[in-house]
């Protein structure tokens, strides 16, 4: 996968935050939320289940840079706007049986989750978010974006090839 993962899902709602690192934990990641304020705790975030949740950084490695996850919604995220107009806009300029499943799915999408490898990225923190964005493909419907490269559904069917 690339730097930067969008995936794009139809189902609805999106995943709390706490699920995410339920999920993750299931598949054998150890994984910490980084928080700079210490006197929160997980235990209070976890308590109203990180309903709304925007963004967050992930330690998977103490000697690595975290990874950063967002979550951004058609309801309320002026950021899912700008980039869904702006990928929906590129589409316009391109060719194949592809664009026009692409196109609707983008349209009817509720929310996007992004994950952005950090840059000393190694093959745990690849393996991270490729457990995620197949996680997000199958289970929210998703449909992955990843840039200069493709949209991907379920299982890394390419449903449009952008290189």
């Amino acid at each position: 996968m690339a730097d930067q993962v969008y995936v794009f899902c139809l189902e609805d709602p999106p995943p709390t935050f706490k699920e995410l690192l339920d999920f993750l934990s299931e598949e054998g990641f150890d994984i910490k939320r980084y928080d700079e304020d210490e006197n929160s705790s997980d235990d209070e975030e976890d308590s109203e289940e990180n309903l709304g949740w925007a963004e967050a950084t992930l330690i998977y490695n103490h000697d690595r840079e975290p990874l950063v996850v967002e979550c951004r919604t058609a309801e309320n995220s002026d950021e899912f706007d700008e980039l869904r107009d702006e990928l929906q806009e590129n589409l316009e300029a391109r060719k194949g049986g592809g664009r026009e499943r692409v196109s609707n799915h983008l349209r009817r999408s509720s929310f996007y989750i992004g994950i952005a490898l950090p840059s000393d990225q190694d093959e745990e923190a690849q393996a991270i978010q490729n457990a995620l964005v197949h996680h997000l493909t199958n289970e929210y419907k998703g449909l992955a974006y990843v840039e200069d490269e493709g949209y991907y559904s379920a299982e890394d069917t390419l449903v449009l090839d952008l290189s």
